[in-house]
């Protein structure tokens, strides 16, 4: 890796440093350091260091504007412009009672990874947090959909807009979306494409569910990432990152946007540690473009990425 880069600094909340979860930044850190950057991570806003790259990694849906105007003190930031990534932000296919679409719909919160993190920080961090959310994810698997859910913990499928709640569409937490799913060959399959500046990669995982998850795939492939996924995610200004998406009936939904992937084995697998090293060097695109008279961010995916995402 060239050394145009000797130190980035990764701006956390307060509430979520790195340590707190199996964040994919953390490998990409450490491969950084093996390459002889030093990585430092402000957890908040109480401390400021230069840097040449800082790396905006807000847990929430919405980045606070505090943190926001703190990150503006640095001329080159990832993901500067990835401040909102609300599912009536992120998606295409969301619907309303009165929009007619004939097909089955699913039910999610408007907050990314079902309003969990927001949760979170509204315990205020409290020695019973941990254990009430574990109680209360019990809860929310069984509880009906009312005008004042605010956090899911799974998302409901519908066959139809009839059979959604009234009370779902009075809740501007909760938004309705075509569910439309990626069918083949007796699976259900996600696509996944991840990237970090010019480096990027993709894979499909395959599930029996409708909902496809790392618990659940039987088998994943490297897939190539379709020139579309690139011009979505520059138009939603993401420099680092994951999509999961898929292709149903020849066209790509975007399902979900997250600007803070985690990954599941509590040992990173060589299949993680190959993409890490990978996306990696990405780090270094970013100085390039501010060369090339760019401040910061939309960075041109590079042209191939061999390396497949784990999670």
């Amino acid at each position: 890796m060239a050394q145009s880069v000797k130190k980035v600094v990764i701006l956390t909340h307060e509430a979520h440093p790195l340590r707190s979860q199996r964040y994919f930044l953390r490998l990409l850190a450490a491969q950084w350091q093996e390459e002889g950057i030093e990585v430092r991570e402000l957890c908040g806003l109480g401390h400021f260091e230069d840097a040449d790259v800082a790396v905006q990694h807000v847990n929430l849906t919405v980045v606070p504007e505090q943190y926001v105007r703190f990150l503006d003190r640095y001329p080159i930031v990832v993901n500067r412009r990835a401040v909102d990534i609300s599912k009536s932000r992120i998606s295409a296919n969301l619907v309303g009672p009165e929009d007619g679409y004939p097909g089955p719909v699913i039910v999610k919160t408007n907050l990314n990874f079902g309003g969990r993190p927001e949760k979170a920080l509204r315990s205020n961090g409290s020695r019973w947090s941990g254990l009430w959310e574990k109680l209360l994810g019990h809860a929310f698997r069984f509880a009906p959909l009312t005008a004042k859910t605010q956090t899911l913990k799974r998302y409901p499928i519908f066959r139809s807009l009839r059979d959604v709640p009234e009370a779902v569409f009075a809740n501007p937490d909760l938004v309705v979306e075509k569910f439309l799913p990626e069918f083949h060959d007796g699976c259900y399959w996600l696509r996944k494409y991840t990237f970090l500046g010019d480096r990027h990669a993709g894979i499909c995982s395959a599930a029996r569910r409708p909902i496809v998850k790392a618990s659940n795939s039987v088998s994943h492939e490297e897939i190539s990432v379709p020139e579309e996924l690139h011009a979505m995610r520059a138009r939603l200004g993401f420099d680092f990152g994951k999509f999961d998406y898929v292709v149903h009936d020849g066209r790509i939904a975007l399902l979900d946007a997250n600007r803070t992937p985690t990954y599941r084995s509590a040992v990173p697998t060589e299949r993680l540690r190959t993409l890490a090293r990978t996306l990696a060097a990405g780090i270094l695109s970013f100085t390039a473009a501010q060369d090339d008279g760019h401040r910061s961010g939309s960075i041109r995916p590079a042209a191939t990425s061999d390396a497949i995402a784990s999670r």
